[in-house]
């Protein structure tokens, strides 16, 4: 299992936020405090525009952009482990040119929530 000391939680709105919580909160019950074990766990907002979300924008490249510049600012931070806690953030990181090519580790809510519901279903 890999030991993850620095998560980046992104969202392109607030539900990110209680996925943060909520992984808090899992790291306390199996007693893997933050502080204790030199986690960092920061929570970063994609939303690309104070009157605006990625909905509003026209076109898939322009989305594309914003999520390039996103990347970016989530780089700063240099992550062992970057979670899209966002279906936009999500699909726009499968259909970039960055995907599989980062230097972190990525999970996504979005697949991860369908694998993990395929093989819940699975299960006789």
């Amino acid at each position: 299992m890999a030991y993850y000391h620095n998560i980046v939680v992104c969202d392109s709105g607030f539900g990110g936020l209680d996925i943060t919580r909520l992984l808090l909160d899992a790291l306390y019950r199996h007693g893997v405090s933050e502080p204790e074990r030199g986690i960092s766990i920061t929570y970063f907002n994609a939303w690309p525009h104070e009157r605006y979300g990625y909905n509003h924008l026209s076109s898939f490249s322009d989305k594309q952009l914003i999520f390039s510049r996103v990347l970016d600012g989530i780089g700063a931070f240099k992550p062992d482990l970057c979670i899209f806690a966002c279906n936009t953030l999500s699909v726009l990181y499968h259909g970039s040119k960055a995907y599989m090519t980062l230097p972190y580790q990525v999970e996504d809510v979005l697949f991860s929530a369908a694998d993990d519901l395929a093989a819940k279903l699975s299960v006789k």
